[in-house]
């Protein structure tokens, strides 16, 4: 059985064949390598749909609206792959959409926003 934890160094395959050498590389690349990309990828896609469900749930606790979020969302791209600009675009588009347009609304969507960060924080430790 091949172990991802075995060295790929140049002098365990002096006494090889060359065969035997690309077989071993073969399996280092088509088993370890992919597993950890597939399992990095898997713990991205949890991680993101952790943050958006964490975002559903306080949409319903405030009473705002979700589908401009989502209209946008679908055009969007992520800035350097750093969640907080993404964060606080969309607080600013909520900030349009609130259903509540008293004084307590903007108490209303900091709360939001700070309690979106602190789960955002949450899923990515």
């Amino acid at each position: 059985m091949f172990r991802c934890d075995s060295n790929l160094h140049l002098k365990h395959f002096i006494i090889i064949f060359k065969k035997q050498i690309t077989l071993k590389i073969y399996n280092y690349i088509s088993i370890c390598l992919f597993q950890e990309f597939y399992f990095n990828k898997i713990n991205f896609i949890n991680k993101i749909t952790k943050i958006i469900s964490y975002f559903i749930f306080l949409l319903k606790i405030f009473q705002l609206k979700s589908t401009n979020f989502f209209y946008k969302l679908k055009t969007l791209r992520l800035v350097n792959n750093k969640f907080h600009t993404f964060a606080f675009i969309r607080f600013i588009i909520l900030s349009f959409y609130s259903k509540m347009i008293n004084v307590l609304s903007y108490t209303n969507l900091k709360s939001f926003l700070l309690l979106w960060i602190f789960f955002i924080k949450q899923a990515y430790l």
